[in-house]
Formats: structure tokens, sequence, C-alpha cells
């Protein structure tokens, strides 16, 4: 038995399918023998209605052989038919396998493509087409372990068709989604010249990296706007133009290259003009600064070729100094804004043709605190009946000698009942208490007791004899040293309050006892809403918690009581 193996592409009316290879068996010595063999294949499409779609048929072919050679001949004059065509091959549709879904990602000269996994696929046809709809053709087959694939042989400008099939040894599955896919030329940002600097004959600028370009063209023009000649084309983002002339202004620009060989928009345009470098000024020298008036003055030697100076200054010794002040025209300068009490450091810098020098030495200069008269309260919370003393401060001052001042206190408050005078500083006028103001004059008792830094010159004695909020304060105050005397303004006159509350010991028994200040050790670090407001009043202080001085204010007014005598 002989096998003859033919390769035929079946044709039913009105249907299309796949080709399909026969196997015929012959008997030996067969010759010019009509066989009749089966072909089987997949019918695709729906172009028979009452067929089902995908339905595999077995028809009947007629092939005349040659015994000879088992080979057919051309025909003969008998009419015989003619050799086999063309051997033509194609997978049978597999339902089996489902189609891929696939989207597409554009690039420069290139286009990604992407898919799910279809079950029971050994490989996937990539096919892709100028045209939607097709045909298609095959580019590449990916194994089945593949789910992307990067297509590099596009050109940019033009939209791709393509489809994905999946396929394993029983066919192929249907086609997956077309995706339509246009490569690009990604769109370059447009670069910027950041600064420039010249020289003599030479202009350098430099410009920011662009991501995704090739290099950078460089242009300039001697009109502002243009137009525009190359000065050069590279791949630095930087560029010394040694073909200019001193005196002649040129305008700059710079673009980004693509791998397309397109380009970005110009950057802004820069203006350089070359020229021969003239040296800065020297620094300026001896800079010294003084305080007058409550300012700061600064002074320093000029400096050669300088048309104005900057000044400089920081809190911190070596600086950073930053810019205070200007193309200052002078040779000095007043610092207004300089707080009493910080130590400044200055540098000045000279402005000339060839720009600015370097800095000066540097000069630190303190504002005194302004000198005050304070009043001093030792107590925030007084009770009516207590007596209190209010210190009378002499701040911030150097070798003061004598002392004029007036004292004002709410009498609807306090009770004045004297002075202590303090060692050193005796009153050499009569104080009179009008309706609550009181004139002094003070004076030191030798050198020793020169007044410097702070000083407690005087004591005033008054008792709380209402509760609310008690002021004192001190105006008209004038101080002098042995060279001259001077007022202090009215800020400099300071003072200060007390609040005064009614009587009412912790257990509201109307007297301080031991007892007091065991129920306020017991609430000790609580907050006083802890005890009960109705049977104790905790809050002695005038704070909201029951503290140190909670127990010691008990302790004073315990002491303070007649009517309480410890055991004997």
């Amino acid at each position: 038995m002989i096998c003859l193996m033919v390769a035929l592409f079946l044709l039913i009316p009105a249907l299309e399918v796949s080709a399909a290879t026969v196997s015929l068996p012959l008997s030996d010595g067969a010759d010019g023998t009509s066989v009749t063999a089966y072909a089987a294949g997949w019918i695709e499409g729906d172009a028979v209605p009452s067929e089902p779609i995908n339905t595999r048929y077995v028809m009947p072919i007629s092939v005349n052989l040659k015994s000879s050679s088992l080979s057919p001949e051309p025909p003969t004059e008998s009419g015989l038919e003619s050799a086999n065509s063309n051997e033509v091959s194609a997978l049978p549709q597999n339902p089996s396998l489902t189609a891929p879904s696939v989207y597409g990602i554009s690039g420069n000269a290139q286009i990604t493509l992407a898919w799910n996994s279809v079950p029971n696929a050994d490989s996937y046809n990539i096919k892709r087409s100028l045209t939607s709809g097709g045909p298609y053709a095959i580019i590449v087959n990916l194994p089945a372990t593949s789910y992307s694939y990067t297509d590099n042989s596009v050109t940019n400008g033009i939209t791709y068709y393509y489809i994905v099939t999946a396929v394993n040894s029983n066919g192929e599955s249907a086609d997956s989604n077309v995706v339509s896919v246009t490569p690009e030329d990604p769109i370059l940002s447009t670069p910027q010249i950041q600064w420039t600097s010249f020289g003599d004959s030479v202009v350098n600028n430099y410009w920011n990296t662009i991501p995704g370009s090739t290099g950078y063209n460089l242009k300039r023009s001697t009109s502002p706007g243009g137009p525009y000649t190359t000065v050069t084309t590279t791949t630095y983002t930087s560029y010394s133009d040694t073909s200019v002339t001193n005196g002649i202004t040129y305008y700059y620009v710079v673009s980004a290259l693509k791998s397309s060989g397109g380009e970005s928009g110009y950057s802004r345009e820069i203006s350089v003009t070359p020229r021969i470098p003239v040296p800065p000024p020297v620094a300026p020298t001896n800079l010294t600064g003084e305080v007058s008036n409550g300012h700061v003055i600064l002074n320093w030697n000029a400096s050669n070729n300088a048309a104005a100076y900057n000044v400089r200054r920081s809190v911190y010794a070596g600086g950073p100094h930053m810019l205070l002040a200007s193309t200052v025209t002078g040779t000095t300068y007043t610092d207004a804004s300089a707080a009493a009490g910080v130590t400044y450091y200055y540098v000045v810098s000279a402005i000339g043709a060839g720009g600015e020098s370097n800095p000066s030495n540097e000069a630190s200069v303190t504002i005194p605190n302004q000198p005050n008269l304070d009043i001093a309260i030792a107590e925030t919370k007084v009770a009516v009946g207590d007596e209190i003393k209010a210190n009378v401060v002499l701040k911030n001052v150097n070798n003061i000698y004598a002392e004029d001042f007036s004292v004002h206190y709410d009498n609807n408050r306090f009770e004045y009942l004297g002075i202590e005078e303090v060692s050193g500083y005796k009153i050499y006028n009569t104080p009179i208490d009008q309706n609550g103001t009181i004139r002094f004059i003070i004076a030191s008792q030798g050198q020793a007791y020169g007044i410097n830094g702070e000083t407690i010159i005087l004591k005033l004695k008054l008792r709380a004899k209402a509760a609310g909020t008690g002021k004192i304060d001190a105006f008209k105050c004038r101080i002098a040293n042995t060279e001259r005397e001077f007022d202090l303004d009215e800020n400099s006159c300071l003072e200060d309050t007390v609040l005064i509350g009614d009587v009412q010991d912790v257990n509201k028994s109307g007297d301080y006892t031991l007892l007091d200040l065991a129920i306020d050790a017991y609430y000790y670090g609580k907050h006083a809403s802890n005890a009960d407001p109705v049977k104790y009043n905790v809050n002695q202080a005038g704070d909201e918690f029951v503290t140190n001085e909670d127990l010691v204010y008990i302790v004073n007014k315990i002491l303070a009581n007649s009517n309480y005598t410890p055991n004997h």
C-alpha cells in the first residue's frame, strides 16, 4: 500500500474552508487510477445560515494518479488533469481559544502592545496593517509566556493597526480587538539660558538640561527678536562664543533638538555685550559703628572707582550678612531698624563699573536697652487687708546719681502706708500723697552708689482695701549722670498690677488656720475644680491648679493671723 499526501484548499459554495492534507491509500501497480478520498476542515464564518458556525465537514475529492512515479504529470491530449498547484497551508480556527484583549502605547519611533494571557495558548501571532480592517500580516510569533511586544519597525506620524491571535496545535483563535496607534516624537520642553558671563571677545552661555533631547542649538542675533543664526550645535549645556566683537550687543536663544530632527521652541532672549573686563573696586576700609539716639551710625573710608556702596548686616559674627541697604552714595549710613539689646555685625562693599568689591572689615555694634523706671510688685494676688510693697527699680543705665519721678497708685484699691528707703539712696524732698500721686527726688550717697544696670531705689508700702485689679505706675521720669540729665519717654516709665480678692480662707471659716493648709495639701497638684466650691476655696494663688504658690500664700496668711496661736 502506498500513501500519497496531497495538499488541497477546499471550497464549498458560499463557504470558505481551510486547507487540509489528504492521505490517499493506493494499490501497487495502479496506473491512471481515479481515487476518491475525503478531506476534512473547519467552515469559518456564518456563510451557511442553516449550519452551525465552525462545524467540521468531510467531503469526497477525486484525484487521478500515475502509478509509475506516483507524481501527477502535465495534462495530455487524452484529457488527464494538470500538475498540482502550489501548496497552501493555513491554521484552522480553533473555537476553544479565546481572543486576546489588546491595548497599545505610542512611543518615539516605536509602539508597545500588551495583551492578556489566553488559556491553552502555545503562542501568539502579532499582526499589523496600515489599513483599518486589514489585510494583516504576521510580524512576529511569540511564545505563550509573552504578554507584550515592542514594534521598533515603525515610522513617527504613521498610524498602524494591530491584532493579536492565540495559537496552539489545534489552530488559531479569533482576532483580538483592533488597536490603532500612531508613534510620535515626544514634545520637548523649551530650555532657558540660566546665566551668562562675558569677557574680552567672549560670551559664555549656560542653560538647563532638557530630558529626551539629543542636543541643543545656540543661536544669536545682533537685533532684538532675531533673525537668529546658529552659533553651535552641541550636546553640552554651555558654550563659549568667541566669535564676538567687544562693544556689540548680542541676543542669544537656545533650543532643544529632537531625535527626529526637529527642535523645540526658542528660550527667552538674553542680551550680552562683551568687553574688556574692568576690575571691581577695592574693599572699603576702617568700617566703624557707634550708637546715637538709639540708632547705629556706620562710617567707612571711600574706595577708589566706587560709585556706591552696599551695606550688609548679620546677628552672627562672620555672617552670613544680609543686604541692608544698596547703592549708598556716601561713606556713612544710619541703621534705624536696629533693636536695643541685640549685637549686630556689619560689612560694607563698594560698587563700580567692574562689579562689587569684597566686603570690608566687620564692625559689631550693640544698642543698649533703653533706660526705664519700673514698678515691681512681688505678689500676683492679695486679699483685702493685705500689705504689699511696690519696688521702684531703675534699669539699663550707667553711672546715674539722681532721679526725679512721680508714682501714682489706685487709691480706690490701695491705702498708702508710707515708704521704705534703700540704703545708699536718699529721698531729698518731702513726699506728699495727693490723691494717689506722690513725687520723689532721690540722690545717690556717693560714687559707690552710682546706679549701673538695675537697682531698687525705693519701696512703697500699701495696703489693699477693695477687691479688683490695683495698678501702680511711674511717670514724669528724669534721671541724670555727672554730665547731663535726660527724660525717659512715656514707654520707659513702667507700671505693675496686682489682683485683690475678698478675704476668704480655704474652708470659709473667716480665719486662716492649719486646717486651711491641710485642705489645700490634700488637693495639691490637682485642678481647683476637683474641690467642692461650696465648701472650699482651694484656689488661693489665682491660677487653676493647687500648687506651692497656694500653700505659701496660706502659710503667710496663717503667720499674719493674730487669732491663730500655735500649741505651747
